[in-house]
């Protein structure tokens, strides 16, 4: 590996025994004999680097490596993993379990692979995590069929499909989501979306139940079933976001429902009427869909406290959600 503050490269059409030094093969060798050009593979090219660097992939389906957190590439503490080009031309598939049976293992087991593991303060930016998988045997090891993180590591402006774990099938552990699209994941057992973490301008949908789980969302948009756990409620934050078709309401604050208003044994419980004030009431319209100007839920969320705890590294993102709205003030 180089100097701190290195960049390498990764390209589907690349080679691992070349240098991983530069974006496009050249007839150049290194000093040691190496074709200088992209490796090929995520593990590969993250191999060469270490904290400070970055690792820049191209555009390209990225299915090969698995290291030994079962994870197509772990991306190591202080590194970045950065797409040139995007999340809807860049990803980085998963794979089931090879010994996955039975209706209710949703592919997960032993041999499944998710997608990225992450270290410390790393961080990616820019993917598809698609197909992730996890074995069952921990809720903790187990969770994040899309991303795993330990030490506040951080996804960025990426997309999160198909992707499935014992909990939190999207992401999961101590980990950041800023920007990002979770679609259609799901879990064993709770936590289809996000489980234990955090999130910043992202949008969940397409999931049928605890779109997140024992985590926070703040200026989230969810289109799914947004409950916590009456076990554990501090650990579980709802703030300024928009809910769609919203289950529990507990420790939801400042948020405004849209779409299915709650049921009446939701709406009588004081315990699920904490962040449902009137402002919140008056922010619908009579078919329960949101009228602009009247909710800091939905125009605009509080700037202070939406930026206490949001991960530097991602600051560029820091006042627009994953549509490039503006979220806060």
């Amino acid at each position: 590996a180089g100097a701190a503050g290195s960049t390498y490269w990764v390209d589907d059409d690349g080679d691992d025994t070349w240098s991983g030094t530069a974006a496009e093969r050249s007839d150049a060798t290194t000093a040691d004999g190496v074709t200088v050009g992209p490796k090929r593979t995520l593990k590969a090219g993250m191999a060469l680097a270490k904290s400070g660097d970055i690792v820049k992939v191209l555009p390209g389906a990225y299915r090969e490596g698995e290291d030994s957190n079962s994870a197509r590439v772990c991306v190591k503490s202080g590194v970045k993993l950065v797409s040139t080009d995007g999340r809807d031309v860049t990803f980085i598939y998963g794979s089931p379990a090879t010994s996955a049976t039975g209706s209710g293992t949703a592919g997960n087991g032993a041999g499944a692979v998710r997608c990225v593991y992450l270290e410390g303060a790393a961080a990616i930016f820019g993917f598809t995590l698609a197909d992730g998988h996890t074995d069952t045997t921990s809720d903790e090891t187990c969770s994040g069929g899309g991303a795993y993180g330990t030490g506040r590591a951080t996804v960025i402006d990426c997309v999160v499909s198909n992707c499935y774990a014992r909990r939190g099938g999207a992401a999961g552990g101590d980990i950041q989501l800023v920007n990002t699209i979770v679609d259609g994941c799901g879990a064993n057992k709770s936590g289809n979306g996000l489980y234990q973490g955090k999130a910043w301008g992202c949008l969940f949908r397409n999931m049928s139940d605890y779109a997140i789980y024992c985590a926070e969302a703040y200026n989230c948009t969810i289109d799914s079933h947004a409950r916590g756990t009456t076990l554990t409620p501090p650990n579980m934050k709802l703030w300024d976001s928009v809910l769609y078709r919203s289950g529990s309401l507990l420790l939801a604050t400042n948020c405004c429902l849209v779409g299915q208003p709650p049921s009446d044994s939701d709406w009588s419980d004081p315990a699920n009427r904490t962040g449902l004030d009137r402002a919140t009431q008056l922010a619908m319209d009579t078919n329960g869909m949101p009228v602009k100007g009247l909710h800091v839920g939905i125009d605009a969320g509080d700037w202070d406290r939406y930026t206490n705890g949001f991960p530097s590294v991602a600051w560029d993102y820091v006042d627009r959600d994953v549509y490039g709205r503006r979220r806060v003030v």
